[in-house]
């Protein structure tokens, strides 16, 4: 449904509810008793999910899917005796495994079996093993069943009780990875919209002019001035310091006057707790094991995180935020992607910009193109995006040149 798809699962319930309320007998009671039991699984409320599933009608095509689902629901609770029960019942009615529902229930119940063996060897195996089988553990949880919370305490358990093995770092990779899956299923939490417009106003801002970032306007004079160790005439006739910079000056004392801490937000304030965990994660990893090769995966997979959600934000209506996450993605490694939809942002900004500041977004908008040439082998299709993003950029360029030459003409003629 929309809520679901919007992650706003207690709406979805709600509505889903409603339904069968209002038409106990339709056609869509056993889907929508159905979709009840989904948004409590994906809200990571497994007993209430259990509850809902247990009410579609047994005769219903849903049925065993249901059934799949209410032995999954019991092996993220750990409950493994009772999920072992569900998956057994289901090979019990299709024993030719002529289902899809049987066949995942006999692919479960083999990981479940290996998993048992990999626990009993954390237990009671070689000292110098435990740590792999732990790995493991957490390698199955997530990427074979699909459950980003059990795996998360199993790598971060390896992470704590073996600091030096050498596992310990792509163990923390793998704990930041299940964070971020876990935080796309998590209700985004309710933000104030005019904190955030100020948050990326004041990015903003600063990407432009970062010694305003370094200065701490709340307690530096009203009058604007120009820190020394920045460049200036070169600066100014590319970017108009004059009267912008001191516009800007005057907006960001502005806006810490009204939010005082807001020299000390971050992004992750505004999504979902579950990615500042995985951010935190793997920041702490960069820290701890600084040159390692999960140090170097790290940072790829960071910005690879980062340009994927600022590429969503920005197809969402968002470009503002998008802004924020895509120079965040640049700031731990550089991708094609990262600077291709900063190229958009700057591209679109433009339309609502005076004469001077276009100039300042027309710079970015090739530079991030060019960047983005030399990230990318000629003959791919991201190539060949950027070719086109090239290509409309300099007949945009022309035809407002020529907009201007004829704006001129018209204005002499008037005359």
């Amino acid at each position: 449904s929309y809520f679901q798809e919007e992650q706003d699962y207690d709406k979805a319930i709600a509505e889903f509810q409603k339904l069968l309320d209002k038409y106990p007998q339709s056609d869509q009671a056993d889907n929508a008793q159905f979709e009840i039991g989904n948004s409590y699984r994906l809200k990571g409320d497994y007993k209430a999910a259990i509850e809902a599933y247990e009410k579609v009608d047994p005769k219903s095509e849903l049925a065993d899917r249901a059934k799949l689902l209410i032995g999954d629901c019991y092996l993220a609770l750990n409950e493994t005796k009772r999920a072992r029960e569900i998956y057994r019942s289901l090979i019990k009615k299709y024993p030719y495994l002529n289902s899809d529902e049987a066949r995942k229930a006999k692919r479960n119940l083999d990981l479940m079996a290996r998993i048992a063996e990999l626990e009993r060897e954390v237990r009671e195996g070689v000292e110098t093993h435990r740590d792999n089988a732990l790995f493991e553990i957490g390698r199955i949880y997530l990427e074979e069943l699909n459950l980003p919370d059990v795996a998360a305490e199993r790598f971060k358990e390896l992470a704590e009780r073996f600091p030096k093995s050498e596992l310990a770092d792509d163990a923390m990779m793998m704990l930041g990875e299940c964070y971020w899956h876990m935080a796309k299923y998590e209700t985004p939490p309710k933000v104030d919209t005019r904190k955030l417009a100020a948050f990326v106003r004041y990015y903003y801002i600063l990407d432009r002019y970062p010694q305003l970032g370094e200065m701490d306007l709340r307690k530096v004079g009203l009058k604007p001035h120009w820190p020394a160790g920045y460049p200036s005439r070169g600066f100014e006739k590319l970017y108009g310091r004059g009267m912008r910079y001191d516009n800007y000056y005057l907006e960001v004392r502005f806006l810490l006057s009204r939010y005082p801490d807001l020299m000390e937000w971050q992004y992750t304030d505004f999504l979902p707790p579950s990615y500042g965990k995985a951010m935190e994660t793997w920041n702490e990893l960069l820290e701890r094991y600084p040159n390692t090769d999960a140090a170097l995966k790290c940072r790829e997979v960071v910005a690879e995180r980062l340009a994927e959600l600022g590429k969503a934000f920005y197809n969402a209506g968002a470009p503002g935020f998008s802004n924020v996450l895509l120079h965040e993605s640049l700031s731990y490694y550089p991708t094609p992607e990262a600077h291709i939809y900063l190229a958009y942002f700057y591209a679109d900004a433009r339309m609502f910009s005076s004469d001077r500041t276009s100039l300042y977004h027309k710079i970015q908008v090739f530079d991030h193109i060019k960047q983005a040439e030399k990230l990318v082998p000629p003959d791919s299709e991201l190539a060949s995006q950027i070719k086109r993003l090239k290509t409309w950029m300099n007949y945009r360029m022309r035809i407002e040149a020529l907009e201007a030459k004829i704006n001129k003409l018209s204005s002499r003629r008037g005359r």
